[in-house]
């Protein structure tokens, strides 16, 4: 059970991410108070905890405003990715089992069920999309660098609309990335299924790196 500061703080984070604050919003306690109905403390407490994650930003005296993510901001998470996921990845295909295409794949069946049985909506693609990458990430048995990645992911999660709201393409480019990411994570099952770990390795990194040439591509 989540005590009301995470709560608060999870409750902000899924606004700043559903666009229900324009980019130049600036929030401050009172605000927030007005909003929860809750005491002083524990706004604080979630406030400091989204400034800590670079989420928002204080201004002594002003209030806290979002941390603008820029386009360079997602090819460096991107480059990051690739470095992480693909060469971890091709350590792991030395040492293939068939746990990890099992895996894959009810992964993938189980994504495609839930976007067809729920409401699309931007919220769960992301959080399909960072359980498949973590989970293939996993298979490293490094568990610093799966925090890492879902750091990096859940960035790109703040960033993806943010981006693409100010160029007024949030529902176009919700509704190809739906479609991207499960052609994606199909091939490489594909892939893996016809032991070709090189063309699996490709798929990943393409996949890694298609997010940010959306955004450049505009």
């Amino acid at each position: 059970m989540k005590n009301i500061k995470e709560q608060i703080y999870d409750s902000i984070l899924e606004d700043l991410i559903d666009g229900v604050y324009p980019i130049d919003f600036v929030f401050n306690e009172k605000f927030l108070i007005d909003k929860y109905q809750v005491s002083r403390s524990p706004i604080r407490d979630a406030l400091v905890a989204l400034c800590n994650e670079k989420i928002l930003r204080s201004i002594p005296r002003y209030g806290y405003e979002i941390v603008r993510i820029t386009e360079q901001n997602m090819r460096d998470i991107a480059q990051l990715r690739a470095f992480i996921e693909v060469q971890s990845f091709k350590l792991c295909c030395e040492a293939y089992c068939d746990e990890m295409l099992e895996r894959i794949v009810r992964q993938n069946e189980q994504n495609v069920r839930q976007m067809r049985t729920e409401e699309p909506n931007l919220r769960t693609m992301w959080r399909n999309n960072i359980n498949f990458h973590t989970m293939l990430l996993s298979f490293a048995g490094n568990q610093y660098s799966v925090e890492v990645l879902e750091r990096a992911l859940t960035m790109q999660y703040r960033a993806y609309p943010q981006l693409y709201r100010r160029k007024n393409l949030l529902s176009q480019r919700t509704h190809t990335f739906e479609s991207d990411i499960n052609e994606y994570h199909d091939r490489l099952a594909d892939c893996l299924r016809a032991r070709d770990f090189k063309a699996a390795a490709k798929v990943l990194r393409d996949d890694i790196y298609d997010i940010p040439v959306y955004i450049r591509d505009e």
